[in-house]
Formats: C-alpha cells, sequence, structure tokens
C-alpha cells in the first residue's frame, strides 16, 4: 500500500467523514484524503474452482446476450400509490419513458437501469441527514438518527415504498441519544437492533432493540464483554445473531469482531438476558478501518468486506469473511488488464443477486455517485448502462436498499451540501438480479490463512 500524507481528522469529523477521532472544532467542508492505489488490495480475477448454478449459468449467458432494447422481465408502470396518485416513468433519451406522472416520480419500466427522483410525500418528513440509517422491514424504510450541519437526531421515520409516504409514527419506552454512524439492524423480520454510534464528541456503545411490530423500544441486559464504544461500524445478522464490526473509538480505528446471542429474541421472550462474546479470527486480516461497508452474502457464510479508512488511507481493498472458521481472505488482482478496485470510504454497498452495488463515497480525491458492481461469483468490477433525466449528485454518508426490486437512495452529504432527497434506481433488464439466490462467493486468499 502507498504511502499518503495524513489529512485532518478533526476536519473530517467536523465535517461528517471522519469515523475515528473526536470533535474538536466544526470545519465546512473534509480535509480530502490522499488518493491511495492500495495496489496490493485489488481484485483477482481467476474464476478457477468457482461453482455457479444451473439457473445463474444460464441468466449470465442471458444477460450477455441481452440488448439495449430488450423487453424488461419484471414490468408494468405503478398505476396508483394507493392515494390517487399515479406514478409514470420519466422521459430520458431513448430509454422507454412514457411520460412524467403528476407525482414527479418515475418508477415504469425501461431496459437499461434507471434513475427516478423520489418526492416526498407524507405526514412528516426527514429532514436532510448524513450518517443516518435504513432499515428494510417489509414494504417500508425505516430510518432513523443522522445528523445535519450540528445537530444529531434520535427520530425515527417510516416510509411505505409502495405508496412512497413518509410517517414519523409514536414511539413507546426510552429511545436511543441522538447519534450519528450507529448500526441500525433487523433481527429476525421484527426487531430493529441499534448499536453504537456517537453525538459530536462522545461515542457510544449502547444496544437499543426497537420493536417493529409494537414500535417499543426496550434497553436489554447484556453479559459477556461489551464492544468498547465506537462509531463509524458495521453490523449484520448471521443465523439470526448479530455482528459488530470495527469503527472507530475516537483515538484509533479498530478491527475487533463481537457476536450478540440476538436469536433468543421472540414474541414470547422480548427481553431475555443476551449475551456478548469477542471472536478471535485468523487469515490475511483487513487493516483497523472505519466507514468501511461489511454485506453477509444471503445463504452463505461469507462476508465481505470493502474499503473504509484508519483515518489516514482510503482503502480500496476487498476481503471475504468465512464465518464458517473466523477466516479472512484478501481478494487479490491476477490480471493487469482487468479494473483494479478503486479506494472508498462512507460508500454504500447493497447486495443484488450475485453482485454488491457500491454507490458514491469518497475516493480519495473527491465524492462521486458512480455505481460500481463487484461480481460475486468473479470478484471482478463490471458495469452497466444507466440512464436518467437527472441523476444524484456525488454523495457519501448516504444509505442504499434494495426493496421491491429498486435501489432506493437517501441523504448524504458531499463536504458541502447535505442532501435530503430521496432516489430509486429502476433495474431494468437486470431486474431478474434479486432472483439469483444460490452461488458460490468466489475468493482466492494471498498470504498465510492457516
Amino acid at each position: 500500500m502507498s504511502s499518503v500524507p495524513t489529512y485532518s481528522p478533526i476536519a473530517q469529523v467536523a465535517s461528517g467523514s471522519g469515523p475515528l477521532r473526536g470533535d474538536q472544532s466544526r470545519q465546512a467542508a473534509p480535509t480530502p484524503l490522499a488518493n491511495s492505489k492500495d495496489r496490493s488490495a485489488s481484485l483477482k480475477y481467476s474464476t478457477t474452482s468457482i461453482q455457479t448454478n444451473g439457473l445463474l449459468k444460464q441468466q449470465q449467458q442471458q444477460q450477455q446476450q441481452r440488448s439495449e432494447s430488450g423487453p424488461l422481465p419484471k414490468g408494468g408502470t405503478q398505476q396508483d400509490d394507493g392515494r390517487g396518485t399515479k406514478a409514470a416513468s420519466m422521459k430520458s433519451g431513448d430509454a422507454g419513458g412514457d411520460g412524467e406522472g403528476e407525482s414527479g416520480n418515475s418508477l415504469g419500466p425501461t431496459a437499461a437501469m434507471h434513475w427516478s427522483r423520489i418526492t416526498l410525500r407524507g405526514s412528516a418528513l426527514p429532514p436532510a441527514l448524513r450518517a443516518h440509517t435504513t432499515t428494510v422491514v417489509g414494504a417500508r424504510l425505516f430510518v432513523f438518527g443522522g445528523c445535519d450541519a450540528g445537530t444529531c437526531y434520535a427520530d425515527l421515520y417510516v416510509m411505505d415504498t409502495e405508496t412512497q409516504w413518509w410517517t414519523r409514527p409514536r414511539t413507546h419506552g426510552t429511545p436511543p441519544l441522538p447519534c450519528r454512524a450507529h448500526s441500525a439492524t433487523l433481527v429476525s423480520n421484527r426487531y430493529l437492533i441499534v448499536f453504537g454510534g456517537g453525538d459530536g464528541p462522545n461515542y457510544f456503545n449502547s444496544l437499543y432493540i426497537l420493536d417493529t411490530v409494537t414500535f417499543t423500544w426496550t434497553t436489554p441486559s447484556t453479559l459477556g464483554e461489551t464492544p468498547s464504544a465506537r462509531r463509524a461500524h458495521t453490523a449484520f445478522v448471521h443465523n439470526s445473531d448479530l455482528y459488530i464490526y470495527a469503527g472507530g473509538d475516537g483515538v484509533r480505528a479498530l478491527a475487533d469482531l463481537y457476536v450478540l446471542n440476538t436469536s433468543l429474541l421472540s414474541p414470547q421472550n422480548p427481553t431475555p438476558a443476551l449475551t456478548w462474546t469477542p471472536l478471535i479470527t485468523r487469515g490475511t486480516t483487513p487493516q483497523n478501518r472505519g466507514y468501511h461497508t461489511t454485506n453477509l452474502i444471503k445463504n452463505t457464510p461469507h462476508v465481505v468486506l470493502y474499503g473504509g479508512s484508519d483515518g489516514h488511507e482510503c482503502f480500496s481493498s476487498v476481503h471475504v469473511l468465512d464465518l464458517t472458521n473466523l477466516t479472512w481472505y484478501q481478494i487479490a488482482q491476477t490480471s493487469p488488464n482487468l479494473p483494479a478496485s478503486p479506494p472508498r470510504l462512507s460508500h454504500s454497498a447493497t447486495q443484488i443477486g450475485s453482485y454488491l452495488f457500491i454507490l458514491g463515497g469518497h475516493d480519495g480525491a473527491h465524492y462521486n455517485n458512480a455505481i460500481m458492481l463487484l461480481n460475486l461469483v468473479t470478484m471482478s468490477w463490471e458495469t452497466r448502462s444507466i440512464t436518467g433525466a437527472d441523476v444524484p449528485e456525488g454523495r457519501g454518508y448516504h444509505t442504499a436498499v434494495l426493496c421491491d426490486s429498486r435501489l432506493w437512495v437517501f441523504g448524504g452529504y458531499d463536504g458541502v451540501t447535505l442532501f435530503g432527497d430521496c432516489w430509486a434506481l429502476e433495474l431494468g433488464a437486470s431486474a431478474y438480479l434479486p432472483q439469483i439466490t444460490s452461488f458460490e462467493v468466489g475468493k482466492t486468499a494471498i498470504g498465510d490463512d492457516t
């Protein structure tokens, strides 16, 4: 990895882009990170020993043969949003749009992937936010916490993706303190678990659970070794247990992994005594970092880690953690003719079938609005044609989630502007991707993994 000059961690934190050190002052924009080539952490594109099922192979062949004018496998213009407002697809070049609806939203069929700006409507609208969380609960998006230029919040907003209607539900119990750069993870399709985060110079390791049926907050008692206070960490759920990884504590970046046995939660036992357990990993261990992404690949024991920063370096490395043996593998590049993994922090990573959709973030020089696709089978980067009369501005600290075969994006920050907009990415001819649920994650270790 190349050596780069140190950027100001105080400026980064004050602007929302510094995950690792305490707030001492506020500045209008972050000091740019130096551009890290991180050559040793690029991707390997060998497909040796990769096995896929027949469906995946067939769909990949169909994708290669499909022209840009091909039909949309999952089509149909949204005719009514449940409140009498019709939404039609937006005109955009040759994207196949049929006009703009009354609401200004375009969620109609198109062969290419297509951006649509979603008009915010509802009884209560969220403010512009950064470092918030968005969690999918059925057909609803739960947006919690985050901050604006100077204030952190502990508010919960919910958007129904079928009607695109926002509400601010009344909750019961004691909610978390105002926070940003926390995690909010759904367990057993019901319990939203909020961990960590911070507000200004304060870092938290508190744990809260929201029952999304009763909208009741609880603070469970826990046993074991509690993770240290942190923010800019990531969380994922495996076998209904919650995992917390890395982040920053205001002094340094972290690289630890904890598991909480949230599989004990149930409607019959909503307040069990939960136990934290630190996990020791082996293999090619990633560097300490925050504002990275981790995705547990559905129906597999594999977690894909991408990007992040330790406060000095913007990482481009991709790692895979096998939860069956707690072994890390770093993905390496073998062909100089294929694109290397670019550096990213404060981006989003969303699994859609056998791909991770990487959106936005800071690349070591600036914020961007690029969408990169990481093929989880070949571990190679791919691109798709994306249309739209309007597209999201470059940003980081936003959220992007998959719901109803669309990628929903909300909020974010570009170092100057705080965003409160909402977007939907229609998958177009790639709408079949969420149906791919069985494949083997490609991974190749470099270094000693014993």
